[in-house]
This record gives C-alpha cells, structure tokens and sequence, in this order.
C-alpha cells in the first residue's frame, strides 16, 4: 500500500500504458498496454518491473479483437 500513490504517478507519465484499473483479486492492477511490436513490449514491462512495490507482474497478448466497444454507464439516482 505505501508504494501505490507512486506507481500510479510512473503509469500516468508512459503513454503505452492507456488504461490502469485497481482491482480485486491476485493482483492490484490491471494495465493494459499498446505497443506497435514485441520489443516496445518488452521495454515497457521492464519499465513496470523496475517500478518501486513491483514485485510480480502477469503478461497475457491479445492476438486479436472482435469486439471493443466504450460504454458509458448512465447515472443512477
């Protein structure tokens, strides 16, 4: 916990990282990255790796997309 503020500060400053979400579970964040190929990849998870707290990461590649739709929830009252 005391090394959460500063891992969300390194996320929001690498633009391969478009969305990071704090979750439930095995782990305590889901990321996940755009890269054009394997080697940007690679940098970017070492990049994450050599952040502060770091201490085990899960990579899963997406091979393709069939859907990928925004949704926006509507306000509940």
């Amino acid at each position: 916990p005391s090394f959460i503020d500063s891992f969300i500060d390194n996320i929001k400053d690498n633009h391969y990282v478009t969305e990071c979400h704090y979750i439930a579970g095995d782990f305590d964040f889901l990321l996940k990255v755009v890269t054009t190929n394997s080697k940007k990849l690679e940098a970017v998870l070492n990049y994450i790796k050599g952040i502060n707290g770091v201490s085990l990461t899960r990579t899963t590649v997406v091979l393709s997309t069939n859907k990928n739709e925004v949704c926006i929830l509507p306000e509940i009252e």
